[in-house]
């Protein structure tokens, strides 16, 4: 496989193809990355500008609410966030690249892996600014520390639990589930050899 296939949304792939190249080496990237980025935040953004993070949060707890507002347009936090976040951006392309091509191997068009991989990407963004503004907060003043508003509390776990559970719906589809035997109209059949009749389908009509 070459570095244009790896990172290409075309074709079909088998799935030991997708558990080697686009489940276990994105996370060992995922882990590189992670303690990489860990390493940048907290050097050079988030030891440096501590005292100006505390002062946000305790403007935030004086104001007796969560001002998340407040934490999202603070430039020192959108850095955070982009050091932190940033580097996933290849890695998220890598899964979504894989489910794409394995959902063609299942005979199915792109949109419902690319439905459940932007909304986990976004609700995992969202709770990086919740998470790091409840951490600073508790350094700050752990006896005040602001706490989410119960309904926004809800919401969050209900989405939590159904991304999770798509997210295990999807690992099932992608990892366990055997492709559509022989060619279809997204390309050759990956566990056949190539031969005259292992060949794309025409495609379709929708």
């Amino acid at each position: 496989m070459t570095l244009a296939q790896w990172f290409s949304f075309n074709g079909r792939i088998s799935r030991k193809t997708w558990w080697i190249f686009y489940f276990l080496i994105p996370i060992f990237l995922s882990l590189l990355l992670g303690i990489l980025s860990t390493f940048i935040a907290m050097i050079f953004l988030i030891q440096p500008n501590l005292a100006h993070l505390m002062e946000l949060i305790g403007n935030t707890i004086a104001k007796d609410q969560f001002a998340i507002a407040d934490i999202f347009f603070d430039r020192t936090v959108i850095w955070i966030g982009i050091v932190f976040y940033g580097p996933t951006l290849p890695v998220a392309w890598l899964w979504l690249c894989g489910s794409i091509k394995r959902f063609h191997d299942l005979n199915m068009n792109w949109h419902l892996p690319v439905f459940i991989t932007i909304m986990q990407y976004l609700f995992y963004v969202i709770s990086f600014f919740i998470f790091v503004s409840f951490t600073i907060s508790f350094f700050a003043d752990p006896v005040s520390s602001p706490s989410l508003n119960p309904f926004w509390s809800i919401v969050f776990e209900a989405l939590e639990i159904l991304l999770f559970v798509a997210f295990l719906i999807e690992m099932l589809v992608l990892g366990f589930l055997r492709g559509t035997p022989g060619p279809n109209r997204f390309g050759p059949d990956p566990l056949a050899p190539p031969t005259a009749t292992n060949i794309a389908l025409p495609p379709q009509p929708q």
